[in-house]
């Protein structure tokens, strides 16, 4: 049969061949689809290969390993729900880079401030040790400052606020203050206009997952979802970290253990952080979602300058793509909804579910069609390197994970606590 052709038509022969799918179809019963042979063997492949993939990547907990890796261990882990369970919601502005108009002298000579090895930046100290980065310009009338406000600031970047025009202009005084540059009165008032330029912001909302064990499950969940939606995923350490156009520079957005991450040497909270041993405590159970908006979307979006942002946009943009990156509202698994497809579309997804992969082969605008039809009748992502039981169980647990510990709260009045720190610290 010519390529061709074949992708432009069901079959060359028309009715005859549709007949002929239909047949082969109809010896499937739609009752058992996920009890078809084919199905069952798939679904035993692929909880082979999680459980040595979970063990990679647990090397140094095997208990935990061995429960996420039996199937009905861990729709146990995940449908436990605890009716006493607060959640840790937190959400804030994290990294942002801004620039903005100001006369200054060489800054080698500026205290708690060093040269970057690495680039023509300098790096700035804060008080509880961590960084920001600072860059001048040739004839030193603008500065570019890049920093976790929270971190810098705050010595962690677990909560903090939301607001992106307080969190800038903080990160700014922070950043000035330690280095000892004082603006002109000129220039301090186009700060308080909010007169700069912003060129990266990232966002970062949060996942009580209650246990260590629920955060895993959750990243394991997750990234059998992104595996058909997503189009550039990346991984680190099998599940503990998933990126979604990881190197894009547009935007990126990310999930991961945010436990794991504090464990890291380097990453460890300063003993002065205000409420760091209760923080560590809470972290270990949590799944971080990122989001980050470079120069090019901030300027498709109108948002380049700090005073466009409000409130209402953060939180908007950052539920759309958290939205676009998880199952937060999406359909769960319904082989009921197979009776509601009729024709050529239906006769495909019978043989596909019978483990004919080469069911959907047409053209590309086709089976985009066709997928999107199936998705919203059924659920069933045809694009999923997995079976049917797998994408089933990836959505109900991202959803029952989620429901519990998944919110939106900014912590203003935590804020001046914050940055004060447990204790008196060097200035």
């Amino acid at each position: 049969m010519d390529k061709q052709k074949h992708d432009t038509q069901p079959a060359r022969n028309g009715q005859q061949d549709f007949n002929t799918l239909v047949r082969a179809a109809d010896q499937y019963q739609l009752e058992s689809a996920c009890a078809s042979v084919s199905q069952k063997q798939q679904y035993k492949i692929e909880q082979e290969k999680i459980a040595d993939a979970v063990a990679d990547a647990l090397p140094g907990n095997g208990r935990t390993a061995e429960r996420l890796s039996n199937a009905a261990t861990y729709k146990r882990i995940v449908s436990a729900a605890d009716a006493k369970f607060k959640p840790l919601h937190s959400w804030l502005v994290d990294t942002v880079r801004m620039r903005i108009k100001m006369d200054h002298d060489n800054l080698f000579l500026c205290p708690n401030t060093r040269s970057a090895r690495k680039h023509m930046g300098f790096i700035v100290t804060s008080k509880f040790g961590t960084t920001a980065t600072v860059f001048s310009s040739r004839e030193r009338d603008y500065l570019t400052i890049e920093l976790s406000v929270s971190k810098f600031l705050t010595g962690q970047n677990l909560i903090g606020i939301a607001d992106v025009r307080r969190a800038c202009l903080d990160g700014i005084k922070g950043v000035l203050k330690r280095m000892g540059l004082r603006p002109t009165s000129s220039e301090l008032r186009r700060l308080k206009k909010l007169d700069f330029d912003l060129y990266r912001v990232d966002f970062a909302v949060h996942c009580d997952c209650r246990t260590k064990e629920r955060a895993v499950a959750l990243m394991m969940a997750l990234r059998a979802h992104l595996c058909a939606r997503a189009k550039d995923l990346g991984t680190y350490g099998g599940y503990e970290t998933l990126y979604e156009g990881q190197h894009s520079r547009f935007l990126t957005t990310a999930a991961y253990l945010k436990g794991v991450e504090l464990s890291a040497p380097g990453h460890e909270m300063s003993i002065d952080v205000f409420g760091r041993d209760f923080l560590a405590m809470r972290a270990a159970s949590m799944v971080r979602f990122s989001l980050t908006l470079r120069s090019p979307a901030l300027r498709h979006k109108g948002l380049q300058n700090a005073g466009d942002w409000t409130d209402e946009i953060a939180r908007e943009l950052m539920l759309k793509h958290i939205e676009g990156m998880t199952p937060l509202h999406g359909t769960v698994i319904d082989l009921k909804g197979l009776s509601n497809l009729k024709g050529l579309v239906a006769a495909r997804l019978k043989l596909w579910l019978m483990g004919d992969l080469t069911a959907f082969e047409q053209s590309a605008d086709m089976k985009r069609k066709q997928r999107a039809t199936i998705k919203a009748v059924t659920g069933i992502d045809i694009n999923s390197p997995f079976s049917v039981q797998r994408q089933k169980e990836a959505i109900v647990s991202v959803q029952a994970i989620l429901a519990e510990g998944f919110g939106f709260r900014s912590r203003e009045d935590k804020w001046a606590s914050l940055q004060e720190g447990r204790k008196l610290v060097c200035p």
